[in-house]
This record gives structure tokens, sequence and C-alpha cells, in this order.
């Protein structure tokens, strides 16, 4: 098991030279490389971040000149419309203030917010301002404007850019209101380029400042704007309408330096991944005067993360080539750590897991017990511990040699592995030494159903090669808690039981709680004689007459399975008849009943003997039985008696068991002719609502109602609910465990129609009936 590792030790010693000669050159070569590929890369992100941004200040001021141009028409058109209003006209000739503030208040601030509209002037034949909708401080009353000035001298339309109070620049459409060739007015309306470079600017991801600059500005051009206002009064620099929520605080010393100086330049925001272009554009009023400065700041972040993604891929591009050599290395190397992991997980195999079943060992098995009892604990749950052991198996080894032994031990695992739930262990503990540790029992009991199978499937015989064997096991259960709760205490307990399984005879089951192995014990015995009673034929019917309440007709016979077994003699249907359901033995006998009642009714229809009709019972599991209906008519076709002649007795309990698959069987028999009827009715909590639904013929009411009448009150009260309930359902009723005169005269008033108990007789042999029958004959003929 060293050579592995020595080859591999020696591997890696000779390859580390090789990785060092190799892996540095690589490395210097590609640190160069992402060098001069940086460089190159800076030089072009700066050539095209400048082409970027003199591209946006470009379109920036073709779409302002635009955005300009459209809101003039649009103004113009507004103006027009305004100026047909007659009450408009009347206001101008009688400078009616308070009339347009009333009537043109409210549709400015509706066309200040559609149209952008900052400022809204009516201004009489004069030019006096008769109405200004605008922060008054903005602007005087007098009428200075150029594009005014204008309008009033051409009467006609004038429009213009022009330099407003403390810096504003303003677009102005003024427009005379003309009525019979005579000027009655001015119509006035203004939008602050702060309004129009937001929608035209900031649409192509750009910011902008306007400024005023005293060097462009000549001092008589201020003059013909602001007679009034000081020269002096202003700095070389005013800031005015910015739109700056997204930079940087560098960006006021941007916006200075290049108005002082010119050029552009670039600034970055306060975002890491944010880069700005800034450039300026000179503003020029409608008489060509340079009145300011547009600086605006472009956002060229996307296509500096476009070069930067460029220069990222070129990178990745050469770690990439440089990984690919390093897999080379590392695969060559993984393989050889693939084979000694591989070494290492058989050896963890060998330790872990029995080399010839594949079975955990017993170390494993430890361990899973262990962990099984901590889930336990922590749960409150419970677990068994199963012992088995195969007998004489040594035996086998002697007889047969070490080869069929092994063989053996491989047959059984395969044979019981099946019988092991995913959360369960199956293990070999040494030799012909298996348990089984299983989880989360709902009731010990549990375990020794899988004790069973485990038994019977060892019954069964091995063919190995050219032997057939049979054998035998014996195992011996504990159950956490209750017989131990440590690991030790548990195997050992189950051991012991083991062995006490083997002195009892083995082939057989011991739990180490002796009531448990009473108990699984006496259910084993019966199973195991029950179906030996079948193939001997140890069972037998027997039948009970029913009689008309008034006891002088027979209105038909109840068959009853009985079990005389000859070693232990009489065998009650209460014991052996819940072990049937439980191991499938019920579907036997249910056929084995009903073939050989209706064989009897037919044998009694030929002898011409009337009997009513003969019931037969149905257990639980037969009404979930999806040939059910079918078995019954083929039985009834088979021995030739009429369906009419065939009642089938179910009780409440099993009916609510599976209710739409009862009714389904019951209507296709009830269809066929047979019929039907409720069982021990009372003691089954069945529902009315279904009840009603049922294809019923009568009702049967349980011996538990009748054994304490007519003493019990309650019991009277329920039978008559009983047969009021029948007979408003259209049901016939019979009374069951009838055994004295009281009880007869008592239900003789209540409108039961037939009675069956020891009073008139108690369950016979098919000739001792048939003697009933045949004298209850002779009398009716005699008393006729």
């Amino acid at each position: 098991m060293m050579e592995p590792r020595t080859s591999f030790s020696s591997l890696v010693d000779n390859d580390k030279p090789v990785q060092r000669q190799l892996l540095f050159p690589l490395l210097l070569v590609f640190v160069l490389i992402i060098i001069v590929v940086t460089a190159l890369l800076y030089q072009q992100q700066k050539r095209a971040l400048q082409e970027a941004g003199d591209a946006l200040l470009r379109d920036s001021l073709l779409e302002l000149n635009e955005t300009i141009e459209e809101q003039s028409r649009t103004f113009l058109a507004l103006e027009k419309v305004i100026m047909e209003d007659a009450e408009l006209h009347r206001a101008l000739k009688e400078r009616d203030r308070a009339f347009l503030l009333q009537q043109y208040q409210r549709k400015y601030l509706h066309i200040n917010e559609q149209l952008k509209v900052t400022h809204f002037y009516f201004h009489d034949a004069e030019l006096i301002n008769l109405l200004r909708l605008h922060k008054p401080e903005r602007f005087g009353d007098a009428i200075k404007r150029y594009t005014a000035q204008q309008a009033y001298l051409t009467r006609k339309p004038y429009w213009g850019m022009e330099l407003g109070g403390i810096g504003a620049f303003t677009l102005r459409v003024v427009s005379p209101v003309i009525v019979d060739n005579q000027v009655l007015g001015f119509i006035e309306l203004g939008s602050e380029i702060e309004a129009l470079a937001r929608s035209a600017i900031e649409s192509r991801t750009a910011q902008w400042v306007v400024t005023l600059n005293k060097n462009l500005i000549d001092q008589a051009v201020w003059s013909v704007y602001h007679p009034e206002s000081s020269w002096q009064q202003f700095d070389n620099v005013v800031l005015v309408g910015r739109s700056m929520n997204t930079l940087s605080n560098s960006w006021e010393a941007a916006v200075k330096q290049l108005t002082l100086s010119g050029g552009q330049t670039f600034i970055n925001s306060e975002r890491w991944d944010s880069v700005w272009h800034v450039g300026q554009l000179v503003l020029r009023d409608v008489r060509d005067n340079a009145i300011g400065q547009l600086t605006i700041f472009s956002d060229i972040s996307t296509q500096k993360k476009a070069l930067l993604n460029t220069m990222l891929w070129a990178t990745l591009s050469l770690v990439a080539l440089m990984l690919l050599l390093l897999i080379y290395f590392y695969v060559a190397l993984r393989k050889v750590d693939w084979r000694i992991q591989a070494n290492k997980d058989l050896l963890h195999e060998l330790a872990s897991n029995d080399v010839l079943t594949g079975l955990p060992n017993r170390q494993l098995l430890h361990d899973r017990l262990a962990h099984a009892l901590q889930l336990e604990r922590r749960q409150g749950g419970s677990l068994a511990v199963m012992f088995m052991d195969l007998d004489n198996f040594k035996h086998i080894n002697d007889s047969y040699g070490h080869s069929v032994g092994d063989g053996l031990l491989v047959a059984v695992t395969r044979r019981l592995s099946k019988f092991v739930r995913s959360g369960d262990t199956f293990a070999r503990n040494g030799g012909d030494e298996f348990v089984f540790i299983l989880q989360e029992l709902k009731q010990p009991e549990d375990a020794s159903k899988v004790a069973e199978k485990v038994i019977n499937a060892c019954r069964q015989p091995f063919k190995l090669s050219d032997v057939e064997l049979m054998i035998s096991t014996s195992v011996g259960i504990s159950i956490y808690p209750q017989d131990g709760d440590s690991m030790e205490d548990l195997l050992r307990n189950a051991d012991s039981a083991m062995y006490k399984a083997k002195e009892k005879g083995r082939d057989n089951f011991v739990f180490y709680n002796r009531a448990l192995t009473e108990s699984s014990l006496e259910r084993m015995t019966i199973e195991v004689d029950l179906r030996r009673a079948l193939q001997n034929d140890e069972l037998y019917l027997c039948y009970q007459p029913q009689y008309s309440v008034s006891g002088d007709e027979i209105t038909g016979v109840e068959v009853l399975s009985r079990w005389n077994q000859p070693e232990k003699g009489f065998i009650s249907p209460g014991k052996f008849i819940p072990v049937a359901e439980q191991c499938g033995l019920i579907y036997k006998i249910g056929q084995w009943s009903l073939r050989t009642a209706c064989e009897q009714g037919k044998r009694w229809l030929d002898q011409g003997i009337h009997f009513g009709r003969i019931s037969v019972n149905l257990a639980t599991p037969q009404l979930q039985d999806p040939k059910l209906s079918a078995t019954i008519i083929r039985i009834l076709d088979e021995v030739g008696l009429p369906a009419e002649y065939l009642e089938l007795e179910v009780t409440e309990s099993s009916l609510m068991k599976n209710m739409d698959v009862a009714i389904k069987h019951l209507m296709e028999l009830k269809e066929y002719g047979v019929f039907i009827a409720v069982d021990d009715f009372g003691t089954g909590y069945s529902s009315l609502a279904y009840l009603k639904r049922l294809p019923l013929h009568s009702l049967k009411i349980d011996r538990s109602f009748i054994k304490d009448l007519p003493g019990d009150t309650e019991d009277a009260i329920i039978v008559n609910a009983i047969i009021a309930l029948a007979k408003n359902l259209g049901l016939k009723v019979i009374a069951e465990g009838v055994e004295t005169e009281e009880q007869l005269r008592h239900l003789q008033g209540t409108g039961c129609d037939a009675i069956q108990g020891y009073y008139f007789h108690k369950p016979e042999t098919c000739d001792v009936v048939e003697q009933t029958f045949l004298q209850h004959r002779e009398r009716k003929r005699i008393d006729n």
C-alpha cells in the first residue's frame, strides 16, 4: 500500500523545478503584456472620451436650438389663440387688470406646467405692463426688452433670446393684439433657458450651468437691458440655472476655470463609476450680442465603462491563457491524487464494510446504532435491535465446505435486504450473525412483523450452484428504551434473546421483553396453524337460523366460520379472524366460506327445504378487494345458487374504511340480485349521509343493545330509534343475541321483523340445522 504514496512524492519532487522554470517566465511575460496593453488602452480611452464629450456637446447645442425654435412656434400659436378672446379685447382697452388676473392666472399655472411658460405678460397699446404672472422681483414694470420694442414698432410678432434681470436668460415671444387695424395691447410669453435646457440637454444624460461672463458682455449691452443696475455689482462670473444634483463639488470650480480661460476638461463625480466631459457654448441674444455661456457636463461614463471592459477582457484573456497552462499541470498531478484517493476509499470501505456480503461490518454497525440512539433520544422515539443467527450453519460449512457456506451468506443477504427500509440498517456482525436496526417504531410489535418476514424468507430453499439448502434462523429482539438505553445493553439483550429463541427450538423469534414475546409468538403460532388448517380442511361452517318476530317462520340462516384444531381444540373466531386479516389469509377463508355456504344452500333448495336467505359475512379486507363483486358473481354462477338466496353481511366499521369502493361493490352485487345487510348496526359510528347511499335491504341490531332489554331504558330507546330509522328507509330489521323470552316480547312490540339468537337456536352444523328445517316444515304441514 506504500507504493502509490512513494510514487506521488517522487513525482511532486521532480515536478517542482519544472513548474518554477515554466511559471516564472510566463508570469513575467504576463505582467509585461498587461503593462503595455494598459498603457495603450489608456491613451485610446482619453481620445475616445474626448470624442464622445465633443459629440455630446454638439448634439446638446443642436437639441437646444431645436427646442428654442419649437418653443417659439408653440408660444406664437398659443398667443394667437389667446388674442381671439373678445373679453380680452375689452380688458386691454379698459386696462382691466383685475379681470385679466382673474381669467388668466389659473390658465397660466396650467400652461406653465404643460409648456414651460415662466413669464406671462399683458401690455397695453403703449407697452405699459397691465399684468405679469411670474415672481414679481424678477423684472420691473418698465418694458425695456428689445423683443417687446420691436413688436411695438413693427406691429408684428417678434421673438428671440434676451438677458433678463439678475442674469436670467429668457426666450421671449411678443405678439400684438390688433382688432380693426387698431393695436389694443401685447401678449408676451417667456421661457427661461433653465426650463428649455432641462428638456433639451438632460435627455442626453448631461447636466448644465448657465453663466454670465463680464469678459464677453459689453457694458453697453448690459446697460440696454439693465440701465438701473450697476455694472460693478456683479462678479466676473455669475452662475445661473444650476442642474447639478449628481456631480461633486468640483463642478463649480471647473465652470469658473473654463469661463475665464476657455477650453475643455474632465471631472469625476462622487460616484466611482462616473466621469463627465465639460464644455462651453456661447449664448447670444436676438441682436447677436454675446450675453453668456452655457456650460454642459456630458456623462461619458458609458464610454469609459466600454473601454474599461475592453481592457478587462484583454487582461482576462491573458489570465485565462495562464490558467490553461496551470490547469495542465494541475490535471496531471490530480490524476495521481485520484489514484491515491481511490486507494484511501477502498481502505475505508474495507474498514467499514464486510468484504463478503458488502453489508456494514461491526464497526459501522456500532457507529450507526450510536447515531440512531442519539436521534431517537432527541425525538423521544423508539427503535429495535434485531439479532439474527442462522441455525446449524456450522454443519453446512462442515458438510459442503466454506465456499458453499459463503455463498449461502451472500444469498441470505440478498434475500433479506428487501425487508430493510431506507432509514434502517442491515449489518453482518461476524460469522453467520446479522443485526437489524429498525428506527422510528410506532409500536414494539412492528419489530415482530419484520422478524416473521425474515424467518419466513429463510425457510424458503436456497439454490447454490449444485446444492439446494433448507435453513432456519433464530431471532432475538430488544427495544429502546425499555430494554436498554445504551448501544452495549441493546446488543447484549438482543443477543441474549436470540439464544433464548434457539433454546425454544430455533426457527422463531424472542423479545427480550417476555410479554411481547408471548403475544407475538401466539399470533405467529395461530398464523402457522391456520395455514395448515386451510390445507387440512380443519375449518368448518356453522349455521344459525333467523326467525320472524312471531317465531313461526324461518326467514334466513347466518353462516359462521369455526375452527377445531386437532391438538388445541376449539379456537374462537375472535382470535383467528383478526390474524387472518393481518396476514392476508382472510381472502382464502372468505372464498372458502362463501363457496361452501352457497353449495349448501343449493343442496337445500334441491331438497325443497325453505331456509329464506343464507347470510355470509364479509371481512374488511374483502371489501377493499377490487375483484370482490366479480368473485362472488362467479361463485354463484359456478354453484348454481340464485342470487336472491344470498345475503352478504358487512359491518359499519368495514364500510367506513373506504366507503366509495364498498358502495361500488355493493351496488354491482345488488344489481345482480344479492341482498345486503349491515351487521352490528349501532356500534360503528356510521354517517347517516352515507347510510342512505348504501344499497341495503336490512339492518342487524348488535347484541350489545339487546342483552339488557327490557330493563335498560337507554338500550330500549336506541333499539326503537334504529327500528324507526330502518322503517323510514324501507329496510328490514333483525335483532341479534335474543336469549330470553322477555327480550323477545319487548321486540315483538317494537316493529322488529326478525330474531336471531340462542332463545331459538344456537349455531349448529349443517346436518343439525337441516333437521331443524325439516321439523319446521313438518309442523307447518300439520298446522295447515
